[in-house]
C-alpha cells in the first residue's frame, strides 16, 4: 500500500493572521460557589474562598480579565459582578467570605441560572464548586437530564464563548459535575477536601484562564472553536501485527519543518511516508496525543523497535493561524530546555553526584503533514520521540511540584531551580514530564515572556518557588534562594521577610509590622513577625529606603499614607 502513494511537492505555505475581534478582548471568570449548609463542615467555605484568592493572585494584573462571584443554595446571589482583578477585588473577596453563611440546599439549576445571567459578550469561563449532589436529583427525584439540558441550552445560545469547569470536594457521587464539565467544554477536578489540593487545582485553573486569554488576544475567537471530542485508543495500541496497525492508522506524507530566522518555518528535505493513528491515545487540557510511525513499521517484515516512533500532538481547537505563531515557541522551549539539561549534567559531574541520572529532553519536531480535508492541503503538528515506560508529570507551569515520585521528582525540582540560577534569575524551565529523567514538552518562564502564551513570566517563576522546597541535590549544587540571585544592587533595600526578594509594601494591622511583599501577603492570617492574628493587610506607597525597622509608628504610617497627595497610597488587600 505504501508503494502506491507518490510523494507530492511540499504544499505551498499560506500566510494568514487572525484579527482580534472586539468580543475576544475580554475574558470573564465567574465563580459559582456552593453555599448549602454542608459547606460549614471542615471549614469548607473558607477553603473555597482561599482557593478563589489563589486563582486571583495567578491572574493579578492581567489586562482584559474581569471576575464575578455567585453563591447558590436554594436560590442564587450575585455577590459582585465584572470586577477588574486587582488588590481591591482581593479585599472584596475577603469581605464576601466573612459575610457568607452556608444555609439551605445546593441546587445546580440555580447555579446555572446565575451563570447564564452573567454571560454576555467576550469569553466567559465558569468555575462551579460543590460538595454534594444536586438537590433537584437526590431530594426531588427529578431526572439528571433537567440539569444537563440547562447546560446544553447555555452552550447552544453562546457556543464556544462560554466554558464551564467543575470542582467537586468531599465523598459523594460526582457524575453530574463530570457531565456538566463535559457539556460545558471544560474540565472536571476531584478534590478530597484538602486545602493544598484545592489550592493546586485553582492554580491549574488560573493557568488555564491566562493561557486561554492569551490565545484569544493572539488569535481571536477562532481559538475557541473546539474539534469534535475524540475517543481514546489504548496506550499500547501501537503494538500488534502489521495488519492490525494498518487498520488503526492512515498513511500521510510528512515534512520536517526547520526554523529559519526569527519567525519562519520551512520544510527541510523530502517528504516521508508515515502512518498516523486515527484516534489519540492520551489527552491534556488543550491537546490530543497520537502515535505516528514510519511506513516501514507497518510492513509485514518489520522488526519491532527498529523504526522511529513519534508522539504527534494536536490542539483541541480549530484555529486558522500560521504555524509559526504557535509552533516556533514549541521548538524554542525544547531547544532552551536542552541547553539547560547540558549545563545541569555538567554541574552534576562537578559535584560528583553519581547517584543522580543524567537528564535529557527527547528530540522534538514540527511536522507539516498532508491532509486533503484542509484548504491548504496540509496541517501543522508538533512531534516528539515516544518514551516507553511509566509516564509521570513531575512539575507544571502552574506551580505544581510533585513530591511523591522519589528521586525523579527531586531531580526535576532541582533541575528547575538550577535553570533559574543558571540564567541569572531571568528564566525557569518547568512542566517537566516523562519517564525517569528522560523528559519532554517543557515550558520556559522568562522575565521577558519570550517563550509563548504559556510563558507566565515572573508570576510563573514565583508560583514554582512558592511550592518548591530545596532538597539534598539543591544543596549540593549550591542553589540559592531567588532573593539572593539578583545581587544586592537589584534587591530592595528592605526586602520582604518571607521571600527576601520583593520590596516591603504590605503592613499588618493592628500590629503595624511592615514586613511583606505583595505576593507573600495573599492568604496570610497572622503576622510573620509577632504571629498575632491580622485584621487587615494594607499596601503603603513609600519606598521604605529610610526605614530599617519592621515596626511602624502611627505617625510614620501617616507620612507613608500621604507621601503623594495626588495619589491613593493605601489599598486594603486582605480583610
Amino acid at each position: 500500500m505504501a508503494g502506491a502513494m507518490l510523494p507530492p511537492k511540499a504544499p505551498a505555505k499560506k500566510r494568514r493572521r487572525t484579527s482580534v475581534g472586539s468580543t475576544a478582548s475580554i475574558t470573564h471568570v465567574v465563580f459559582l460557589v456552593d453555599n448549602s449548609g454542608s459547606m460549614e463542615c471542615e471549614n469548607r467555605i473558607q477553603m473555597v474562598f482561599d482557593a478563589v484568592q489563589n486563582l486571583l493572585q495567578a491572574i493579578l494584573g492581567m489586562d482584559g480579565i474581569v471576575c464575578s462571584l455567585v453563591t447558590f443554595d436554594d436560590t442564587f446571589k450575585v455577590c459582585f459582578e465584572r470586577r477588574e482583578v486587582d488588590q481591591r477585588l482581593q479585599e472584596l473577596v475577603r469581605e464576601v467570605c466573612k459575610a457568607t453563611r452556608p444555609k439551605g440546599t445546593g441546587r445546580y439549576l440555580e447555579a446555572l441560572a446565575g451563570f447564564r445571567s452573567l454571560v454576555s459578550g467576550g469569553m466567559t469561563v465558569g468555575i462551579l464548586l460543590s460538595d454534594g449532589e444536586p438537590t433537584e436529583v437526590i431530594w426531588e427525584h427529578r431526572p439528571t437530564a433537567c440539569i444537563e439540558n440547562a447546560m446544553c441550552a447555555i452552550r447552544q445560545e453562546f457556543g464556544n464563548t462560554c466554558i464551564l469547569h467543575t470542582v467537586g470536594f468531599g465523598d459523594f457521587g460526582m457524575s453530574m459535575l463530570q457531565s456538566l464539565a463535559r457539556l460545558g467544554g471544560g474540565t472536571f477536578h476531584d478534590c478530597q477536601v484538602v486545602h493544598e489540593q484545592l489550592q493546586s487545582i485553582f492554580g491549574q485553573l488560573g493557568t488555564s484562564v491566562s493561557t486561554l486569554h492569551g490565545s484569544l488576544l493572539g488569535f481571536g475567537e477562532e481559538a475557541l472553536t473546539r474539534v469534535p471530542p475524540k475517543d481514546l485508543e489504548p496506550p499500547d495500541a501501537w503494538r500488534g501485527s502489521a495488519s492490525e496497525l494498518r487498520s488503526r492508522a492512515r498513511p500521510c506524507w510528512a515534512w520536517l519543518m526547520i526554523q529559519r530566522g526569527e519567525d519562519d518555518l520551512r520544510a527541510c528535505g523530502d517528504a516521508r511516508l508515515v502512518y498516523l493513528h486515527h484516534q489519540p491515545f492520551a489527552q491534556g487540557a488543550l491537546r490530543y496525543a497520537y502515535h505516528a510511525r514510519s511506513a516501514h513499521w507497518y510492513s509485514e517484515d518489520a522488526v519491532p523497535g527498529s523504526r522511529f516512533h513519534l508522539v504527534v500532538k494536536e490542539s483541541k481547537f480549530v484555529a486558522k493561524h500560521r504555524a509559526e505563531d504557535v509552533h516556533k515557541f514549541f521548538l524554542q522551549n525544547h531547544r532552551r530546555a536542552q541547553e539547560f539539561a547540558k549545563a545541569f549534567n555538567a554541574a552534576i559531574d562537578k559535584v560528583r553526584e553519581s547517584e543522580c541520572s543524567k537528564v535529557r529532553f527527547v528530540p522534538a519536531y514540527v511536522l507539516k503533514i498532508s491532509d486533503e480535508a484542509q484548504e491548504a492541503g496540509c496541517r501543522y503538528v508538533t512531534a516528539e520521540r515516544y518514551i516507553s515506560g511509566n509516564y509521570v508529570k513531575l512539575n507544571g507551569n502552574d506551580g505544581f511540584v510533585d513530591s511523591q515520585s522519589g528521586q525523579a521528582a527531586e531531580v526535576a525540582a532541582a533541575f528547575s531551580h538550577f535553570t533559574f540560577q543558571d540564567s541569572g534569575g531571568q528564566e525557569l524551565c518547568v512542566d517537566i514530564q516523562g519517564v525517569g529523567t528522560t523528559w519532554t514538552d517543557p515550558q520556559i518562564h522568562s522575565l521577558q515572556k519570550q517563550f509563548g502564551i504559556a510563558d507566565l513570566g515572573r508570576r510563573g517563576i514565583d508560583m514554582f518557588f512558592m511550592s518548591h522546597k530545596c532538597g539534598p541535590l539543591c544543596q549540593k549544587l549550591l542553589l540559592s534562594k531567588p532573593g539572593i540571585l539578583h545581587g544586592d544592587e537589584d534587591r530592595p533595600r528592605q526586602p520582604c521577610v518571607v521571600c527576601l526578594d520583593g520590596p516591603r509594601r504590605m503592613l499588618c494591622q493592628p500590629c503595624r509590622h511592615l514586613c511583606l511583599c505583595q505576593a507573600c501577603a495573599v492568604g496570610l492570617h497572622r503576622c510573620p513577625i509577632c504571629r498575632d492574628p491580622t485584621t487587615s493587610i494594607v499596601w503603603v506607597a513609600d519606598d521604605q529606603s529610610g526605614v530599617s525597622s519592621t515596626y511602624i509608628r502611627e505617625s510614620e504610617l501617616d507620612r507613608m499614607r500621604h507621601v503623594d497627595s495626588g495619589q491613593k497610597t493605601e489599598e486594603a488587600v486582605f480583610g
